[in-house]
């Protein structure tokens, strides 16, 4: 077909088994830093830190990984905006209108109460 693209195949999935991995060995250590910090153990906040910093070497991984698939993925790009535009467009809807039918339930209730 003229003018089609087919998507590539994208990231591969050992990209994001460090992911999980990590949060393996993050669970671990907040384990282990909260048994060790109850017991009066100093190591029990050294535990901790190194979990944090376990996380934040992750979310530092996570942006990598976004970059690399809105590289590898550039043609999807503009139905992503697309398809998270609608959707916030919906929520942005669905909680005004929530929030109007609450405020005049309660304006309601509260002339109710007033009266009687």
């Amino acid at each position: 077909m003229i003018g089609q693209s087919t998507p590539s195949e994208g990231l591969s999935s050992g990209l994001f088994q460090p992911l999980i991995v990590a949060a393996l060995v993050y669970a671990a250590l907040f384990i282990a830093g909260r048994v060790l910090a109850g017991r009066g153990d100093p190591r029990g906040e050294r535990a901790g830190d190194l979990a944090f910093a376990l996380m934040l070497l992750m979310g530092a991984y996570v942006v990598v990984l976004t970059v690399s698939a809105l590289a590898s993925e550039y043609e999807l790009l503009y139905d992503m905006l697309v398809v998270i535009g609608i959707i916030v467009a919906f929520f942005g809807v669905l909680i005004l209108v929530l929030l109007v039918i609450f405020e005049k339930g309660v304006g309601a209730i509260g002339r109710l109460r007033r009266r009687g």
